[in-house]
């Protein structure tokens, strides 16, 4: 039986350090209503650009290629949803780049901001960062999306550069916005 235990263990460090796990799945309770928390999957795309639309004004920041190249792509990453009776309400993504954790997207549906949300999946991020042993943790938001920008100074985010024209649609530009993680104190 001891032999069988160590295999066990060898097996998932193996496949940790490869990358190689289960997709994530649970459920949550946010706000006193009861979500689903798991890993995206390519048959999320076409949800996920209905959620981009709600949250954008109709404007998708992302393309269903894009969406399929983050996550087909082998470097480390997260993409993971929220769900309610099987609608998308949520979204937040984020890949690994040498001591960097970069959220590349992070949506919450209108009807659900202001709920905690947008909180639990940056939560999720800071822990996949620490896991990963991240020094820092980047983002870009556009410098008129004034909710995101104070959600995020409220995680210890400080903004460190303007990026000019950054959003092609409409030529908008975006705050660049780092935390380290030594600077935390949770």
């Amino acid at each position: 039986m001891k032999l069988t235990w160590k295999k066990f263990n060898l097996i998932e460090s193996l496949k940790k350090f490869f990358g190689f796990t289960a997709p994530f799945y649970q459920e949550v309770t946010l706000a006193g209503q009861r979500f689903i928390f798991r890993e995206i999957a390519l048959s999320d795309i076409r949800g996920l650009l209905a959620l981009e639309k709600e949250v954008y004004a109709g404007e998708l920041p992302w393309s269903k290629t894009a969406f399929v190249v983050e996550l087909k792509n082998l470097a480390p990453h997260r993409y993971v949803l929220l769900e309610r009776g099987g609608e998308i309400v949520g979204f937040v993504g984020a890949r690994l780049h040498a001591e960097d954790c970069h959220v590349t997207n992070i949506a919450v549906h209108p009807h659900f901001q202001g709920q905690g949300i947008g909180s639990f999946m940056l939560r999720d991020i800071f822990q996949y960062a620490k896991e990963n042993k991240s020094q820092q943790i980047t983002l870009e938001v556009r410098i008129s999306n004034l909710d995101a920008q104070r959600l995020y100074r409220r995680f210890g985010f400080v903004s460190c550069n303007i990026k000019k024209n950054y959003y092609t649609e409409n030529n908008e530009d975006a705050v660049d916005m780092i935390v380290k993680m030594e600077d935390l104190s949770w």
